[in-house]
């Protein structure tokens, strides 16, 4: 099974079996060649959180698009953006993902084998 992940430097392909990486970056851009008109509708596991023209987006401001649980999803600078913190049952931190940027805490992740 074939997983690929985009990162800063490009499309990296990542295959069953190989160490994971500990950290890297988020890129998911908007088409900015687009029509003004084009409208982006934002819906997550909560429902329905409301639409943008791409005009609106072009500003270059921060624009909160829908949050859930812990996770925060945004728009920026023509480009999608996630911020979260992912803890395991006890409360130990597993994932931090701040502007894109995530990070893996290794010692609170088990390896479970069926």
């Amino acid at each position: 099974m074939l997983r690929r992940t985009v990162h800063e430097q490009g499309k990296v392909a990542v295959f069953r079996g190989r160490a994971l990486a500990s950290s890297g970056e988020f890129y998911w851009p908007i088409d900015s060649t687009q029509s003004n008109a084009v409208q982006i509708e934002i819906v997550m596991a909560n429902g329905y959180n409301g639409a943008f023209n791409l005009g609106e987006l072009r500003d270059r401001k921060r624009r909160s698009l829908a949050s859930v649980c812990n996770l925060e999803f945004y728009t920026e600078d023509l480009k999608y953006f996630v911020t979260a913190s992912i803890y395991d049952l006890h409360g130990n931190l597993m994932v931090r993902i701040v502007d894109n940027k995530w990070q893996v805490f290794r010692s609170a992740i088990l390896k479970i084998q069926l």
